[in-house]
This record gives structure tokens, C-alpha cells and sequence, in this order.
């Protein structure tokens, strides 16, 4: 079934159908084109076939949009506006949106709030000269077993139109696109125009399954085919496991999940000859590694537990405190089934990190340099977090372990937690560890692309502005293609 609504000028069609390498290649690459460039008499004549490739310029955006739908709908005109002037600034001829947890936190009151949103978006898209566009947004949570909440957006400039097609993953062959919007909203994993999955249970049997996989689009400008892969990974179930079980406790599982994602995408690969560009952005939630981390920013502190206190108050009880050594070393001393190594587990409720007067071990309330509870990261100086992160940018380490993938230079603040309240938009919240969630990885054919382009911007936006717990990050670069 197909409807069409007016959205502007646009019409929209709702179908219901089923480190250092890295800059030395950088450094190569943008010498290689300005050699290029600086040799004209080499350039090829008008009947070569290089002279229809065209400069395009791309824009990605990744945004985690959990708080963005919510019953109050309070941040909606803002975060739009935001992206929209994103788009405005950039002026890309192709624009591809990537959102995760679609239909927010309660997505069973708030996901009927999606579509007038992308609506919305499509008729500001069409404003600028993107009369042409498509949404895919998973919304079926009446379906858990596929349902991943994920929404892939794309919108083309009128002037490129004609020079782009879409790939049909069943026909196996690209499609040219037809002028208008088209939103998908119903039986995304029967949509020929991607590849969609939630990740399967047995990545992670122990937690509850939750909203977590990909979708896949293919698109080919000119002869260039372009993957973009929207991901959503595991998140940090609890605070506490990091320091007290297995630092790489939800690291393994992301890991995991991500190679499972790289060798899907190689597997229904259009060309087994050559590796054609692949983007795969989304909330990786990558994490800051806990152990380095926590040394920096609590130094001189002593590492202690505090037994489980129904009161849940902040100092706790002095006579309960113990080193998280003396802790972990009761952990390793009995075997895993240890009825008092478990106990042990289940009734931490909290770690703190104290600075005691000269060496002490007086346990005074103000000493307290950070509280650490399953989902809570109370450090004594919020604003030094936010404006010293530099000092700790070398402890996401997470993205390394991922080889064949590639990142610009991150220059911007952590994306993740943000304050939701829009009288807080530049603050951080108590509940997580600062990190690099969101963000656009690439194969190494992409990472070539990006930076033959010198003027290439990897950024966050909105930070002045509340769009939700995690700011949306961007990546705006030309390309010959």
C-alpha cells in the first residue's frame, strides 16, 4: 500500500510494503592530488572516460535520537533546526541521515510521533532543493524479534539526480530513483531497497535484547557504488562491572557484533573484484578505556566499595568501606560458583575514589573525588570533565580494535551523556563516564575518498543547543566520483 502526502513542494510516498598511519595516508593522499592537479597538460580530453566523473559533496550524520521523542516533544523544533542548518551550512549534494532508537525511550507511546517529524524534515529537505529523497524507519516494536529501531534517511540534491541510482538487493542490480519522498514505514526486512537484522541473541544471552543491529543502503553515484551502514552496538550495561568484573566485559560484545556487520556487508558485496567505499556510522557507543581512564582522573585517591545501602546515600557508611583490591582479591581467591563470591557481586552497590587528608584513612564526606554506581558516575567536578577532554581523547581506545576500518581525527567533545533538560544543553549528566558514542568509521576505499579532500570537517553539532543525551556528529567531504 502506498500514500501520498503533501510535505511543501515535495510530495512524500509512505510505503507499506514487506593515529599515525592514518595521517600518513592522509598526507599521501592530498599530495598525490595536488599533483594531479598541478599537471593539467596530463589531464585526459573530454572523450575519456575519467571525464565524467563530477566533484560531489557528501554530508553523514549519525544521531542517537532516544530523547528526542518523548511526550512532551519539547526538543523537537530545536533539533531540527540544528540538522537544517547543518544542511544549509553544508550544501551537499547527497545527504544521508543515520538515527538510532527511532521512536525514543518509550517507543510504544512515542513512535506514532516519527513520522510527522521526518515529514516535517522532508519539507525543510525540500526547501534547500532536496525534492527527492527516502526514509527507511523501523518502528515495529509489535515485532521484537526484528524490531531494531533504526532509521536510515537519505535526500538528494535535484541537480545530481539524474547521476545517481540505488541499488535493489534483490534484483541485484541499481535502480534509478524517481523524483519525490518516499518513507517506509512497514516490513522494512522485506524492503528490497536494504539489507536490515537485529543482532542475534546468542551475542550476548546474559542481558536483556535489546534494540541493537544495522541497516545497510547502497547507492551509486556515477560508476561509484557507496555503502552506508547504520549501527546501533551494545551500551554499558553497568558502571560498576567495568571496575569491579571485567573491564572488556561489553567491548568483547561490540567487537563481536561489529565484525558480524563487516562480514555481512563483504558477503552481499557487488563486487568481489574490488572493495568499493563502506561507511558505517551510528552510536557505536565505544567506551573510554575504564582502567586508564579512572587513574587520571582520580589520582591520589584510594579505590574502595561500599556494601548496598537501602538509603542510597552519597557518603555511605565509613565502617563498610573497603579497598576494591581486598574486594577483587575475595573475588579470585574461591572458585566462580562461590556462594560468598557471588554474594560478594550482588551487594556492591558502589565504588568510591577518596582523597583522605595526609595519607589517612578517615573517611570524610568532602573527600569524595567520584562515586561510581550501576548507572551513575558522580565525579566532584562535572565542568573539569567537559572542559579538559583532551586530556583524556587518548583513552578511546576502542575504535583500534577494529583494523580495517578508519577514522578522521576526533576534534570535538565527547557526544555522550548529555544533559536532556533544555535549560542544562551544555552540561553533562551524572550517569556515565563521558564517551565517544557516536561516530562514522570507513573501509579504507572510503578513507581514501575523505581525505583526497582537504577541507574535509568531522564534527559534532549542537553544542550549544539540547538535542537529546547524545549530540549528533557529522562528516562533510567532496569527492571525484
Amino acid at each position: 500500500m502506498v500514500h501520498r502526502c503533501g510535505t511543501g513542494g515535495a510530495h512524500v510516498v509512505v510505503n507499506c510494503v514487506g593515529g599515525n598511519t592514518t595521517r600518513t595516508l592522509c598526507n599521501r593522499l592530498r599530495q598525490r592530488t595536488c599533483s594531479l592537479r598541478s599537471r593539467p597538460d596530463e589531464i585526459p580530453g573530454p572523450t575519456s572516460h575519467v571525464s565524467n566523473r563530477m566533484k560531489r559533496k557528501f554530508l553523514l550524520v549519525t544521531a542517537n535520537v532516544g530523547s528526542l521523542f518523548e511526550k512532551s516533544c519539547r526538543i523537537h523544533d530545536g533539533w531540527l533546526n540544528k540538522l537544517i542548518e547543518e544542511v544549509r551550512k553544508v550544501s551537499a549534494d547527497f545527504v544521508a541521515i543515520h538515527m538510532q532508537e527511532v521512536g525514543g525511550k518509550n517507543y510504544e507511546e512515542c513512535s506514532s510521533q516519527v513520522p510527522p517529524l521526518v515529514q516535517k524534515m522532508a519539507a525543510d529537505m525540500d526547501k534547500l532543493g532536496y525534492s527527492t529523497g527516502r526514509a527507511y524507519l523501523d518502528l515495529e516494536f509489535e515485532v521484537p524479534d526484528k524490531y531494531n529501531a533504526l532509521g536510515s534517511l537519505f535526500f538528494v540534491v535535484d541537480a545530481v539526480l539524474p547521476r545517481i541510482e540505488q541499488y535493489d538487493f534483490e534484483e541485484k542490480k541499481y535502480m534509478r530513483m524517481e523524483k519525490g519522498f518516499e518513507m517506509v514505514l512497514k516490513d522494512l526486512a522485506a524492503c528490497s531497497k536494504l539489507r536490515k537484522a537485529k543482532f542475534p541473541k546468542h551475542f550476548w544471552p546474559a542481558i536483556k535484547w535489546g534494540r541493537k543491529g544495522y541497516i545497510q543502503c547502497r547507492f551509486r553515484h556515477n560508476e561509484t557504488p557507496v555503502d552506508f551502514v547504520n549501527v546501533h552496538l551494545f551500551h554499558d550495561e553497568s558502571n560498576i562491572a567495568l571496575i569491579h568484573e571485567n573491564p572488556s566485559l561489553y567491548s568483547d560484545n561490540r567487537k563481536r557484533a561489529l565484525n558480524y556487520v563487516l562480514e555481512e556487508a563483504k558477503r552481499v558485496s557487488d563486487n568481489n573484484l574490488k572493495q568499493h567505499p563502506l561507511f558505517i556510522f551510528g552510536d557505536l557507543n565505544f567506551r573510554l578505556d575504564s582502567p586508564s581512564f579512572l587513574n587520571r582522573i582520580t589520582v591520589d585517591a584510594d579505590q574502595r566499595h561500599d556494601s548496598l545501602d537501602p538509603h542510597g546515600s552519597l557518603g555511605g557508611n565509613a565502617s563498610s568501606l573497603l579497598t576494591v583490591e581486598a574486594a577483587a582479591k575475595q573475588l579470585q581467591n574461591g572458585p566462580c560458583g562461590d556462594q560468598q563470591g557471588e554474594q560478594l557481586r550482588r551487594t556492591v552497590s558502589a565504588i568510591e575514589f577518596r582523597r583522605s587528608p595526609n595519607g589517612s584513612r578517615t573517611d570524610l564526606p568532602s573527600s569524595c573525588v567520584l562515586r561510581i554506581e550501576k548507572n551513575r558516575f558522580d565525579y566532584f567536578n562535572h565542568k573539569k570533565l567537559l572542559h579538559e577532554w583532551r586530556t583524556y581523547l587518548e583513552d578511546d581506545k576502542e575504535a583500534k580494535s577494529f583494523p580495517s576500518l578508519r577514522e578522521l581525527r576526533i576534534q570535538f567533545p565527547p557526544t555522550y551523556p548529555w544533559s536532556e533538560n533544555p535549560d542544562e544543553s551544555e552540561a553533562l549528566m551524572k550517569t556515565r563516564a563521558p564517551a565517544w558514542c557516536d561516530r562514522v568509521l570507513m573501509n579504507t576505499a572510503a578513507f581514501e575518498m575523505v581525505c583526497a579532500d582537504e577541507h574535509a570537517v568531522y564534527d559534532s553539532i549542537g553544542k550549544n543547543v539540547c538535542m537529546g543525551d547524545h549530540k549528533p556528529v557529522i562528516l562533510s567531504f567532496t569527492s571525484d566520483v
